[in-house]
């Protein structure tokens, strides 16, 4: 009886390890106590097998090998089972006759099946949240409960009061992640006690059906829990702590796990067969390690496919958000100039030969003062077969709605071997979901009308894993300005799977279909979804592809150079520019890999029941190998950077972001200087910001320094940056008086940098972005003076210059020195005060000058 209670414990502590290791349903894990949790599973489990009489023969600690590999190659926590293997076996073959083995085995097979399952819990909840079915299950057990509820189209609406709350069944309010922790590795273990397969039937179905129950009744207590306390304003927190705060998770399991306790009889007995290469035995590994293999190889292989020509129509005929044919310039500002997707368009010609198709009466439109649009290349009414015969990829931005002709010559292009790139915007901003549903929706894939953020309300950020898509090989993380979520069929491509999110529903009466206008209301906290959504997918169809990605601002022109979306955009770019060849070979992998996975189970089933956690563990060391060796054979080669080859040398500007201050956001840190980068598109370049000099010099003719605060310049950082000047780059560093590192830089351009005093009889008047006092540059060619301070100052050294500026506080984002002068990306300077608007013309114009005509 003691050792059943143990085994409870060792139950309950994995379960409280992957719910505090894990990013599901909030941001920050807690890793400390998921690896306390870890450590008393262990201890218990060692009191558990204390003075188990059992000796096993020290060869089948060879085990340590596959285990070792796939501890390596899994990353953490999702090895930790792994981990515990290794330190099992090595025990084994160091100290067969002591029990400890058993403890960290036992440990390493439990945490192992439950990754197992988490695996296919990530594949499948991101599209598929909604447990609508069970609200049929739910709302007439909660008439029996007392609850003053109705029921339509699976929701369930409870009524409290004067208000009433929708609550649609979810997977995840039901409570699936920590009970799957739970149920798989107990089923298993009813399956391998049973003797005859018949035995093994009705035990699964019965331990199926009492989960069900328990899983259900959990549920109705949960809600009776929520419905019982304050619903005011800190409605939306209760909800999200009661239905997933770790403490709330865990706990609500304990009455499941000694449910179980009562209900089963545990054994402990282990046995391991004598160490033989027996036939069977190398059959039954084989077939499980080729089994994993396959199944996992389905999940992950993308074919490189045959390269096309890159041709790439844009479709700008419904592009009534987001569109590209009004050109970024000098001329033209405010919020509209850089809320388009002008510049990536125009990068995409660097590499690719891109046209935009527009509609007749854009010829004719004049676009009003200040304002130049691009020629079109192609005129029509619609997007028809016979024009997009003549290009290989098609970009779509959160459009109006298309022609049923339209949906399906872009739906025969696709599956003839075209590549699409969708991009939607949250909660079905101005219909654009609905747009892009009719030609998505025909492969699966569908955008949602809801705004997807952090759990805690903020925007979220996602960091590249271990296992990723081809599409996302440059972009090791992107930063989200809201998007929507993304359904698709369990065979898609995860691009972008984001943790600890949730979605809220879009609201039509607010200007940007944000719940704006009721926000604070109880009833809005109960009818949103949690979790692990699907932000950017990618699809195989036929010969041809799909990229579908779901936050259309972070390709505005004061976004799409940084925050990763150049990464994303050029990396599915890419992709989307091969066509298919074996489409047909996951799904050959799959069936194979279940067809072994049946070989190796009735091959199991031939074992005597006292053996079978033995052969078990000896299978969950091939299936192991397998999978993650499939993992390293599959998993595309991923970067830290776009390529050079992306970018055109003479027209891109590096920002050094190894030595510089914070440029611009990125994650929770506020960038200073991301109007001044933006700006450089106005003159016909291409930002990009890089964490090391060597890739300034591999990328862009011209390198910026701003503030270099973080580090100093080693003499192989100033050698490379003069050889760069030397063959005709150029380096602009920006400093102020309160930010002056890299002064050894400086010095090997025989410049200086002094202090000019303000005179005390100097007129008391309004400070503007130049005055007379401040740094001052000694030595070059003074390009720009006030009074008697050098600003900006030129030295020419072989065939580029070396430029230096001590008004970097000028270019910084703001008004009147709060903290700069650049103001924010959508600053119209006409549409300021006469005075503000002559300062803001003035530091702008000198931007213009630095790289039109110094650094040229």
């Amino acid at each position: 009886m003691k050792k059943k209670w143990l085994i409870g414990i060792v139950l309950l502590c994995s379960v409280a390890f992957w719910i505090l290791s894990l990013q599901i349903f909030w941001f920050e894990p807690y890793t400390v106590y998921g690896v306390l949790a870890a450590f008393i599973m262990i201890g218990v489990s060692l009191i558990l097998f204390r003075g188990y009489k059992y000796e096993i023969d020290r060869k089948w600690g060879i085990l340590v090998i596959p285990f070792l590999i796939s501890a390596f190659i899994v990353h953490y926590p999702y090895n930790a089972g792994f981990v515990l293997l290794v330190i099992g076996f090595l025990l084994v073959a160091s100290l067969p006759r002591v029990y400890v083995w058993l403890g960290f085995a036992v440990s390493g097979l439990i945490l192992t099946i439950q990754a197992g399952a988490l695996s296919i819990y990530h594949l499948v909840i991101p599209s598929g949240h909604d447990a609508l079915f069970v609200s049929y299950i739910v709302y007439p057990l909660l008439k029996i409960f007392g609850f003053a509820s109705s029921f339509q189209e699976g929701t369930i609406f409870i009524q409290r009061g004067g208000d009433v709350f929708p609550f649609p069944t979810t997977w995840d309010t039901l409570g699936v992640y920590p009970f799957i922790l739970v149920f798989f590795p107990v089923l298993l273990y009813v399956l391998l006690s049973s003797d005859t397969i018949n035995q093994a039937v009705k035990r699964a179905a019965g331990f199926s059906l009492l989960s069900l129950v328990y899983l259900l009744l959990r549920y109705i207590v949960l809600l009776h829990i929520y419905f019982t306390g304050d619903l005011g304003m800190e409605a939306l927190s209760t909800f999200r702590n009661i239905f997933f705060s770790p403490l709330w998770l865990f706990v609500t399991f304990i009455p499941f796990v000694v449910l179980l306790l009562f209900v089963y009889t545990f054994s402990v007995d282990i046995e391991f067969p004598a160490f033989k290469i027996k036939k069977r035995l190398a059959i039954l590994s084989a077939v499980f390690f080729v089994s994993a293999f396959l199944i996992f190889g389905s999940v992950l292989f993308y074919e490189e496919g045959t390269k096309k020509q890159g041709r790439v129509l844009v479709g700008e005929i419904h592009s009534a958000w987001e569109p590209s044919s009004l050109i970024l310039d000098k001329a033209w500002y405010g919020s509209e100039s850089t809320y388009n997707a002008y510049s990536m368009i125009e990068w995409f010609k660097v590499t690719y030969d891109v046209d935009r198709v527009m509609s007749p009466a854009y010829v004719d439109w004049v676009p009003g003062e200040n304002i130049s649009k691009t020629e079109p290349d192609v005129i029509s009414d619609e997007i028809t077969a016979e024009i997009l015969k003549n290009y290989d990829i098609l970009v779509l931005k959160t459009p109006t709605m298309y022609t049923e002709g339209e949906a399906a010559a872009i739906t025969d292009f696709i599956r003839n071997g075209g590549g699409l790139f969708v991009i939607g915007d949250h909660s079905n901003f101005c219909g654009t979901s609905t747009a892009l549903n009719q030609i998505t929706g025909q492969f699966g894939i569908t955008f949602e009308f809801d705004s997807v953020n952090t759990a805690e309300g903020r925007l979220s950020i996602y960091e590249r894993g271990r296992i990723t898509h081809p599409s996302a090989k440059y972009m090791p993380y992107f930063d989200f300005l809201t998007s929507c979520s993304i359904k698709g069929p369990l065979t898609v491509g995860r691009v972008i799977p984001g943790y600890a999110l949730h979605a809220e529903p879009g609201e039509y009466a607010s200007t940007g279909f944000f719940r704006e206008t009721r926000r604070d209301l109880p009833i809005l906290a109960t009818d949103r979804d949690w979790g692990i959504f699907h932000q950017c997918v990618a699809a195989e169809c036929g010969k041809g592809r799909i990229v579908a990605f779901a936050d259309s601002t972070t390709i505005s022109n004061f976004r799409i150079f940084f925050g990763g979306s150049d990464a994303m955009a050029i990396g599915s770019m890419e992709w989307l520019n091969y066509m298919n060849k074996y489409s047909y070979v996951p799904k050959l992998f799959f069936i194979g890999g279940i067809v072994l996975a049946g070989v190796g189970v009735f091959l199991f089933g031939e074992y005597e029941r006292k053996m079978r956690i033995g052969i078990l563990i000896i299978a969950v060391s091939a299936i192991g190998l397998g999978s993650s060796l499939a993992v390293t054979a599959f998993s595309p080669e991923v970067y830290e950077d776009i390529p050079a080859m992306y970018y055109d040398w003479e027209n891109t500007v590096c920002f050094d972001g190894e030595h510089s201050s914070e440029i611009v956001d990125s994650g929770n840190k506020e960038g200073e200087y991301s109007v001044f980068l933006i700006w450089t598109q106005r003159v016909g370049l291409v930002p990009s910001i890089e964490n090391s000099l060597e890739k300034c010099v591999e990328k862009g003719k011209t390198i910026i320094i701003i503030d270099p605060v973080t580090k100093n310049f080693s003499q192989e950082d100033i050698n490379l940056l003069k050889e760069h000047i030397e063959k005709g780059g150029n380096v602009l560093m920006m400093v102020d008086q309160s930010r002056v590192l890299g002064l050894n830089l400086i010095a090997e351009f025989g410049l200086e940098i002094e202090n000019v005093m303000r005179q005390q009889d100097a007129e008391e008047e309004e400070e503007g972005p130049f005055v007379p006092w401040g740094p001052s540059v000694k030595g070059g060619e003074a390009l720009k003076t006030v009074g008697d301070r050098v600003i900006l100052a030129r030295v020419s050294y072989g065939k580029g210059y070396f430029v230096l500026c001590t008004i970097s506080n000028v270019f910084r984002n703001g008004f009147r020195g709060q903290p700069g002068y650049m103001g924010y990306n959508g600053t119209d300077p006409d549409a300021l005060g006469e005075g503000e608007k002559e300062i803001t013309w003035e530091v702008y114009n000198l931007e213009y000058e630095i790289f039109e005509k110094i650094l040229q």
